[in-house]
Formats: structure tokens, C-alpha cells, sequence
């Protein structure tokens, strides 16, 4: 007679050897904690959000570096071209440089960046200008300027009660003078763009009278420059 633990035996499968090492064989599947995770993939964004940043830096530097120059450098540049004629060279002499010229014309109203030695060059290289639009483009600017300053001397001396008619008479000849050319010149050339900028114009406001007084006369040097 068949016993109970027989007939268990009988009814349930019986695994092969191989099966049972497969089983064994067989690996847990680890866990990974979400902390963990979020862990990394935070490291990974932030080496991506790095890396991203620091090619900017590179490009931001670049542009910088291509934007800024050592008034000694321009000064040489302005000294190289006085000797050499003004003929560029491709052999170790005076080389034409569009950038530097544009930056000086930039910045011609800058003590700091274009002083007085680089300045008197300066009107030199202008005067042998060939483009048009250049040399427009400076008249407006420097006819802007003229005028602001002449308007705001005008109502300075409108505010002194102590100066004497005749020297006041004299004073307003002279100023009128004056402020006939600078308007003829801007009806001659059309300068339809000779406004200030809310941006030039908050810079000048902050000018001491001094430095009011040198931008006028560097604006009266450039107009010089291009009389006819």
C-alpha cells in the first residue's frame, strides 16, 4: 500500500539537475535607491550645465579681448601709420587694420582711451579717410555733439547776472557765430540722424564742465577736419 509521502512524490514534477543550476545560477537583480539615482543624475546635468558654461566664458572672453585695446597699442598703430606714409604693408611694416580704426573712431571722445597725443594722430588719419559714409558718419556725430555743448553754454551764461552787456554782447556774437557754421553744415550735409541718444546723453550730463568743454573742442577738430 501506497504511502502518503509516496504519492506526494509521485504527483510533483521532478526538476531536472540542470534546471536546479540554472535556478541557483541565477542572479538577484540589485536595488537602486531612488536618492541614489537622483544623485547621479544630477552629476551628470551638472557636468553637461558645466561644460555648456564654460564655452561661454571662452566665447564671452573672445569677443572681449577682440573688443578691447591698450591705448598703447593704438597709439603704436597711429605712430606706424604716420611713418609709414599711410601705405599698409605686408612685410613687418604699418599694417591697415579695419577693427582698430573703427575703435578709434568709436572711441575718439574717450580722454582715457584716445588722450591727446593719440587724438592730434588721430585727426591726421582721419583727414585721408576715402569713405564716404565714414566721413558722414563722423560730421553728424561730431555736428551733435557742437551743438549739444553750444546750447548748454547758452543757457549757462543766460544764468549769470553778473556778467557786463558788452562783454555778454560780445560773448553771444561770437556764440552765434558760431552756432550759423555748425548749422550750415547741417543743412549742407542733411545730417537728419544729428540727435542725441537717451544713452549718450545720460553719459554727458554726467561730464564736469571741463570735460564738456574738451568733447567740444575735439568735435570742433573733427568738423575741421573735413572742411571743404
Amino acid at each position: 500500500m501506497a504511502t502518503a509521502e509516496s504519492v506526494r512524490a509521485a504527483i510533483s514534477p521532478k526538476k531536472s539537475p540542470a534546471a536546479n543550476k540554472k535556478r541557483r545560477g541565477k542572479k538577484k537583480k540589485k536595488r537602486i535607491s531612488k536618492h541614489v539615482l537622483k544623485a547621479k543624475e544630477s552629476l551628470a546635468s551638472g557636468g553637461q550645465e558645466g561644460s555648456a558654461s564654460e564655452n561661454e566664458r571662452q566665447n564671452v572672453a573672445a569677443t572681449h579681448s577682440s573688443n578691447v585695446k591698450d591705448p598703447s597699442d593704438v597709439y603704436a598703430y597711429l605712430t606706424g601709420w604716420k611713418s609709414s606714409g599711410g601705405v599698409s604693408s605686408r612685410e613687418g611694416g604699418w599694417k591697415f587694420n579695419k577693427n582698430t580704426q573703427n575703435w578709434l573712431i568709436r572711441h575718439a571722445y574717450d580722454f582715457e582711451k584716445v588722450p591727446k597725443a593719440s587724438f592730434t594722430l588721430l585727426m591726421e588719419y582721419l583727414a585721408g579717410l576715402k569713405g564716404d559714409d565714414t566721413k558722414k558718419r563722423l560730421l553728424s556725430d561730431a555736428t551733435r555733439r557742437a551743438m549739444r555743448y553750444k546750447e548748454y553754454e547758452t543757457q549757462a551764461q543766460q544764468q549769470q547776472a553778473t556778467v557786463s552787456s558788452e562783454d555778454a554782447e560780445t560773448k553771444q556774437d561770437d556764440q552765434k557765430a558760431e552756432e550759423n557754421e555748425i548749422k550750415e553744415k547741417l543743412e549742407q550735409k542733411q545730417l537728419e540722424d544729428a540727435r542725441d541718444t537717451g544713452e549718450d546723453r545720460a553719459r554727458w550730463e554726467k561730464l564736469s564742465d571741463h570735460d564738456k568743454r574738451k568733447e567740444y573742442k575735439r568735435a570742433r577738430k573733427i568738423l575741421d577736419c573735413f572742411r571743404e
